[in-house]
């Protein structure tokens, strides 16, 4: 248990499955997320809140990855939130369905926590009886999507994950925003910001641009 806790790669290999060409296979890391899974395991060693920018190609699985990071935190301790930001309605509605598979098909379904809520956009983890003496997690991690520029607001948030920002019609704004949420020189935190490129221009690519420079506290995976 204590491995499963600290060793994310270990969790997600061990305990989560994923869709994978029509069939439900277990979760092997491909080539780009173990970059990505790298990057994070030398964040976290050094002591440091991870803050990593990806500039993937498409389909190599990073938005899974970074999905079954904040699951493996959310479901792994308590009082934590998770968020994830994703470009458009469609998106967000496939990130949460990952997240409902990695708990409804956990290889070990003693280690699923209790749920009290799981719709479309929200995944609880605590008890639904609030006069139980059995505590839940109350962990829980929220899909929204980046045409709502006040997503996040008056939240703490441990978790961030930033879905293919450079397509975000106010990324500047709506990130700005969503930083102030986050305690940033807490070492148990997580943003992580992940996209295709989307031409020589706007927020994400100057974002690139500085972390490539090593102006900021992001590291670049690409």
């Amino acid at each position: 248990l204590l491995t499963l806790r600290n060793d994310p790669a270990y969790f997600i290999e061990n305990c989560l499955k994923v869709k994978w060409k029509g069939e439900l296979v277990d979760f092997h890391l491909r080539t780009a997320q173990r970059k990505v899974m790298e990057a994070f395991n030398w964040q976290e060693r050094s002591g440091k809140p991870i803050r990593l920018l990806v500039l993937k190609a498409r389909r190599e699985g990073v938005s899974t990855l970074v999905e079954a990071l904040l699951y493996h935190r959310i479901s792994m301790r308590k009082h934590k939130t998770g968020m994830v930001i994703a470009h458009d309605l469609d998106t967000a509605k496939e990130i949460f369905e990952i997240a409902r598979l990695f708990y409804i098909e956990n290889k070990f379904p003693e280690l699923r926590p209790m749920v009290r809520s799981m719709d479309r956009r929200h995944l609880i983890f605590d008890n639904e009886d609030p006069h139980s003496h059995a505590r839940g997690l109350d962990s829980k991690l929220i899909v929204e999507t980046a045409m709502d520029i006040s997503a996040g607001v008056g939240m703490e948030i441990n978790y961030l994950h930033m879905s293919e920002v450079s397509r975000y019609r106010d990324a500047e704004n709506l990130v700005k925003g969503l930083l102030q949420c986050v305690n940033m020189k807490d070492p148990e935190t997580i943003v992580i910001k992940e996209s295709t490129g989307f031409g020589a221009s706007g927020y994400y690519y100057d974002e690139v641009q500085r972390a490539k420079n090593g102006e900021t506290d992001y590291d670049l995976v690409f």
